[in-house]
């Protein structure tokens, strides 16, 4: 079995950076990624939100887009692209297929093994 897999879901509850004044019942935006928020926010700026997201698992994932840099930020949404060689997940709407949204932070140009919440297809 895959040691890869952090949370199996389905309907993954994460906490999250929210904006000022989050209370439970409040719909969230965190970059791409869109949920119910099931709490007020803390003293941190974060709540617990529930998301669409069917499981998490840590990645690989490469800070680009195109052929340009580019830093991966949380709930930013992360393409399968198959072109790359070797195969990579990150933000190439162009040339990948959507698997999901970065749980991460990663700084333009690097790789790392980040949470990424994948959803269903």
């Amino acid at each position: 079995m895959a040691t890869n897999i952090k949370r199996p879901g389905p309907n993954v509850s994460l906490t999250l950076p929210v904006p000022a004044l989050t209370a439970s019942g409040d719909i969230v935006e965190v970059s791409d990624l869109h949920g119910i928020a099931l709490v007020d926010i803390d003293a941190n700026g974060n709540a617990v939100v529930r998301t669409p997201i069917a499981f998490t698992a840590d990645l690989l994932v490469t800070a680009k887009v195109n052929a340009g840099d580019s830093a991966v930020a949380i709930g930013n949404k992360l393409y399968y692209d198959a072109g790359e060689t070797p195969d990579e997940v990150n933000k190439d709407v162009t040339a990948g297929k959507f698997i999901g949204y970065a749980l991460g932070a990663i700084t333009a140009g690097a790789a790392a093994i980040i949470e990424v919440g994948l959803v269903g297809g």
